[in-house]
């Protein structure tokens, strides 16, 4: 009776192993922690951007609106990550978008010089660049690691985990 309960449990827990998607897999194993910072840098720098034209004066209020647009895109993108999981790094991709797009800007509308306001943005554009960079890397090799070392296919061969 006891082996039979033991034999139970076991089971359960191979059934609920076996439900995990290939994202808290790869979490499990270590490989996802670059995504996981990357989307939380993006929401960090996006409610920075949202905020900081509005707290230390913005030299031109259209730029003001725009950057604090481009904040809120960039927190809702990285939310959209997180929703969509490893089915898609286009969330992602588009968060690389919104950091070039951030940094080049001021230069664009002939804003760049010894403000504030375009230093920031220049500075938060390739940190945004860079994050979002380091996030679609590690969702990458999390889908290309995530799965079994060993594919049915192989079976009895050698593996190189």
């Amino acid at each position: 009776m006891l082996a039979a309960a033991a034999r139970s449990h076991e089971y359960r827990i191979r059934i609920q192993w076996a439900r995990l998607d290939r994202e808290e897999v790869a979490m499990r194993r270590g490989i996802g922690e670059g995504l996981q910072l990357g989307r939380t840098l993006l929401v960090l720098f996006g409610i920075w951007l949202t905020i900081s034209p509005w707290m230390f004066g913005d030299a031109v209020f259209d730029h003001a609106v725009q950057i604090t647009i481009t904040g809120v895109l960039l927190v809702l993108t990285a939310g959209a990550s997180v929703l969509f999981g490893s089915a898609t790094a286009l969330p992602l991709w588009f968060a690389l978008v919104l950091g070039w797009w951030t940094m080049a800007a001021p230069i664009m509308f002939g804003l760049s010089g010894r403000s504030f306001s375009a230093n920031n943005d220049i500075v938060v554009g390739l940190l945004v660049l860079l994050a979002a960079a380091v996030a679609i890397a590690s969702q990458a090799r999390m889908r290309i690691f995530a799965g079994r070392a060993e594919p049915h296919g192989a079976a009895g061969q050698t593996s190189l985990w």
